[in-house]
């Protein structure tokens, strides 16, 4: 049998998120060679079934690279991420308290400081003020409230990141953010709010859908549909 086909994207995501992890775990002898060579006894059947492949592909990848190190050698010692082997890459977390479940890309607590990073290696194309898409900006800040049970008392030292691997061949045109590959999530109540109303309506739906008759669920599904819009500001 046959996986379906992939999406050059997702597949290239995938490459990447395995080239993070890989230096994260062992930086000091991380060479891109021999990890992207591993590539392709993890995902053979990505290989051979994902369009558009070749060279570029390589080279591609291998510019994720150099961006990843150049990240972990210079930004993260800035947000006092300093000691990798105390990092912990893609630990899952489930709160009951939140409703909430998922996956992070790595996970540190160092110098009085609990930061969540996110991986992001899609192309950069946000101009909000903060420097981050949207719908990264509500995953980012749901990863606090996803982890709180583990650190009780300590939200508001949580801080959440996403960092973007694709190199920034054109500066940002956002003042400030020329040059940043690694982008803080700024806290955002709005945002917050608006996310939290659409889990409960998923919830109530959740529980409409199991406690309802046939007539009552051709009501349900012609509901409007819950979407996410940008709050008015910031802050």
């Amino acid at each position: 049998f046959l996986t379906n086909v992939r999406s050059r994207a997702i597949f290239m995501g995938n490459i990447v998120n395995h080239l993070f992890d890989e230096q994260i775990n062992d930086f000091e002898n991380a060479d891109f060679k021999e990890l992207f060579g591993k590539t392709f006894k993890k995902y053979p059947l990505e290989y051979v079934t994902t369009p558009d492949m070749g060279m570029e592909f390589l080279e591609e990848a291998q510019n994720h690279f150099k961006t990843l190190k150049t990240v972990l050698t210079e930004d993260f010692p800035t947000i006092g991420i300093d000691n990798l082997s105390e990092a912990i890459t893609e630990p899952s977390f489930i709160s009951a308290d939140y409703g909430l479940q998922g996956r992070l890309d790595l996970l540190t607590e160092q110098n009085d400081k609990i930061n969540i990073v996110e991986l992001k290696s899609g192309k950069l194309f946000s101009y909000r003020p903060n420097g981050i898409n949207l719908h990264y900006h509500a995953q980012a800040l749901l990863y606090k409230y996803l982890i709180s049970n583990g650190f009780e008392g300590k939200l508001d030292d949580i801080n959440t990141y996403i960092l973007y691997s694709r190199p920034l061949n054109k500066p940002n045109t956002i003042k400030g953010f020329e040059h940043k590959q690694l982008r803080y999530a700024t806290p955002y109540k709005e945002l917050e709010s608006q996310l939290f109303n659409v889990r409960n309506r998923i919830v109530a739906l959740d529980y409409k859908l199991a406690n309802s008759n046939l007539e009552e669920l051709h009501h349900i599904f012609t509901l409007s549909l819950i979407h996410i819009s940008e709050p008015t500001r910031l802050g």
